[in-house]
């Protein structure tokens, strides 16, 4: 028979290996004292479950925030990671600060040597295009360990709509004012030509009227950028869409080669049907104008990591030029002597409508490829 100093000592051991499945009995004359240990017993059973469900209810808090989170040593060693930077970096496993060198060393880098309170901004390339990470590092204890939290946000995305979203405002206001600017000249010089009986005042007239009424047409165009209604999303296969999309195209540019191929084949997307139709449509007449005679156009549809479906519509046409390439979102803005610069902003917006991304994510001689990740 064990002594009260034993038992004890072993309700010690037994709590510090987690086992609470014991019981000392309730019969005898050490009744009294076995009821107590059963009773602190109890009480450490109930308050480990009490953290054991704290600690639960913060992973589920951590795996749904927006941002990924890091908390490591300064080995690198990772203590803990939220399911945010798993999907982030593509990750299964993620137990050192090295193995986000795929990405690049200077990521390495960065989170290995920001300090407490410090925030770093960093850009860096992937198979996306050019990607803009937030760095935020705080410390923390952990079990006796002084450690660094670090928080990782994806913010090229948040600038790139908040971009698109300027654009469209500014846009609107521009074709607002335009517009009511160029109605009253039109409304008049077809008054004037009315009652004019002068060839000459005429002519001039008939120009006047005529530039206005391009102008008119010019902008109408634009209100299309600012008007994209809200996507209607519905399951379709996006394979059979894009193969329609390239027989029209093949059509108006019948020496151009195009080729379609998905992985897998019946790849399915939940978005605005008629939407991305046009977001496609875009891309692979872009990519059609780009090349000579006999050129190439490509659309490769998959899935990444993240369960998007990425369309990447290349060509290989020549690179574009790296001043023409920073705008290439801006409405407005085209070099193309018959454009009218919406068709990548309008793309790009549509992405953004269906929570997605449209990157330049290769521009070389060769291939200059545009990828659409919904």
């Amino acid at each position: 028979m064990m002594t009260s100093k034993q038992k004890l000592q072993f309700l010690l051991d037994a709590i510090q290996s987690g086992d609470f499945n014991f019981q000392f009995s309730m019969e005898g004359r050490n009744s009294g004292i076995n009821a107590t240990l059963n009773r602190v017993r109890d009480i450490l059973h109930e308050e480990e479950e009490k953290i054991r469900a704290r600690e639960q209810y913060y992973a589920v808090i951590l795996d749904n925030l927006p941002i990924g989170i890091i908390v490591m040593d300064s080995e690198g060693r990772v203590f803990q990671k939220n399911s945010t930077l798993m999907k982030m970096f593509g990750l299964e496993v993620f137990t050192h600060i090295n193995q986000l060198g795929f990405r690049g060393e200077e990521l390495v880098s960065e989170l290995m040597d920001i300090k407490p309170g410090e925030t770093q901004d960093i850009k860096l390339s992937s198979e996306r295009g050019a990607v803009h990470y937030s760095l935020s590092a705080s410390e923390v204890g952990y079990d006796g360990k002084r450690l660094k939290s670090v928080t990782v946000s994806d913010i090229g995305s948040a600038l790139d709509a908040r971009e698109t979203d300027s654009q469209v405002k500014l846009t609107r206001v521009l074709t607002h004012e335009i517009m009511n600017s160029l109605a009253p000249i039109t409304s008049l010089s077809n008054t004037l030509q009315s009652i004019n009986s002068d060839p000459q005042v005429a002519s001039g007239l008939e120009t006047i009227q005529s530039t206005a009424s391009g102008l008119i047409d010019f902008v109408d165009s634009y209100r299309k950028f600012t008007n994209l209604r809200k996507p209607v999303n519905e399951a379709f296969a996006i394979k059979p869409v894009t193969e329609g999309i390239i027989d029209l195209m093949q059509e108006s540019f019948p020496a151009v080669h195009f080729g379609i191929s998905a992985n897998p084949e019946d790849v399915m997307i939940y978005a605005d049907k008629s939407l991305i139709t046009m977001a496609v449509t875009n891309l692979v007449k872009n990519a059609a104008e780009a090349v000579a005679e006999g050129g190439n156009v490509e659309v490769d549809i998959s899935i990444d990591k993240e369960e998007r479906v990425i369309v990447a519509v290349s060509d290989d046409g020549p690179a574009i030029p790296e001043d023409v390439a920073q705008d290439i979102y801006t409405p407005f803005y085209t070099t193309k002597s018959n454009g009218n610069g919406i068709g990548l902003s309008i793309t790009r917006q549509i992405a953004h409508l269906h929570k997605g991304t449209l990157q330049l994510t290769s521009n070389i001689d060769g291939k200059v490829e545009f990828t659409m990740g919904i």
